[in-house]
């Protein structure tokens, strides 16, 4: 697994070195008036509880803060609005195509912490952070790439990258895509919470449907995706893998290793809604790491499992 540092100074760019730069910056376009809606999802299963709700998100302006550092000022609004207003603030280094959130926790150098690294390929790793807190208490921030794959959502033809915060527990994967964005997060340990996107406004081109902020919210089950954790885990040489789906669409469920490459492909069709199950056989392979992605529509989910011959 490779290390990603970043460090430019006095460095003169390639044609090349630009191109990618200004690829990696579609990752997340943080131009104001950008917009964004999602859905929070949580269950805890044991005492059985589950909600949602609904949020978004819009880059509204610029601010210099204490550090002197410019920032975009993202606005987040409930759905349907009930008066609750927060803002955090993030800037991206064009040079680096780094991400940066400004914290008041005097904790962290000038204010702010790494969010992501736009220019993390598979395998690699960065000292940022999804949630902006550790249970090292700061003194531990990791992220993995852990997969890059094209895929289209409302019709639109994309590049999508996975990633893991691993700096807290639970470990947080979440996903950007070209174009895009921030398209949704998952986590569990011992209750699942997931955000997803349903709607976004980039640059004045529309995606997705609308919130209209009448959506019934306690209706959650007819809304949700889940991936299961396969069992038995660890394997050997077989697992099976139960998924969830609340809708008809065309299913994805891919497994890949520990640098990114594909292994296998193991469902690629349209399901109706339902809960299924699909085996994977690890025979040919060698013991260690494996993750398994589901894609379907706007979501994406990805778990490890461990081969163990």
């Amino acid at each position: 697994m490779k290390t990603l540092v970043v460090l430019i100074i006095g460095v003169n760019f390639t044609f090349g070195q630009i191109d990618t730069l200004q690829e990696a910056l579609k990752y997340y376009p943080l131009q104001n008036g950008n917009y964004w809606e999602y859905m929070d999802y949580f269950l805890n299963i044991i005492p059985y509880e589950e909600d949602s709700s609904f949020f978004s998100i819009q880059v509204t302006g610029d601010t210099i803060l204490s550090n002197n550092k410019l920032y975009k000022v993202l606005i987040r609004k409930s759905i349907p609005f009930d008066g609750y207003i927060s803002r955090s603030y993030e800037r991206i280094d064009s040079s680096t195509a780094c991400i940066y959130r400004y914290s008041t926790d005097t904790l962290f150098s000038d204010n702010e912490y790494l969010f992501d690294s736009l220019l993390a390929e598979p395998a690699d790793t960065f000292a940022g952070s999804f949630w902006g807190h550790s249970f090292g208490g700061g003194n531990f921030f990791q992220t993995v790439c852990l997969n890059e794959y094209q895929d289209t959502i409302w019709n639109f033809a994309t590049t999508f990258k996975v990633f893991q915060d691993e700096s807290d527990i639970p470990a947080v994967t979440y996903t950007l895509a070209k174009g895009l964005g921030f398209t949704g997060s998952s986590a569990w340990e011992l209750a699942y919470f997931s955000t997803t996107l349903r709607y976004a406004e980039i640059d004045g081109v529309e995606y997705g449907t609308q919130i209209t902020g009448t959506e019934n919210t306690n209706n959650n089950q007819s809304k949700i995706y889940f991936l299961y954790q396969n069992y038995p885990n660890p394997f050997n040489p077989a697992t099976n893998i139960e998924y969830l789906i609340p809708q008809p669409g065309l299913v994805n469920i891919k497994v890949y290793d520990v640098l990114g490459n594909e292994i296998e492909t193991l469902v690629n069709e349209e399901k109706i809604a339902g809960r299924y199950s699909v085996s994977f056989d690890g025979i040919n392979l060698a013991s260690g790491i494996y993750f398994y992605l589901l894609r379907s529509g706007s979501f994406t989910q990805m778990r490890k499992m461990i081969l163990l011959k």
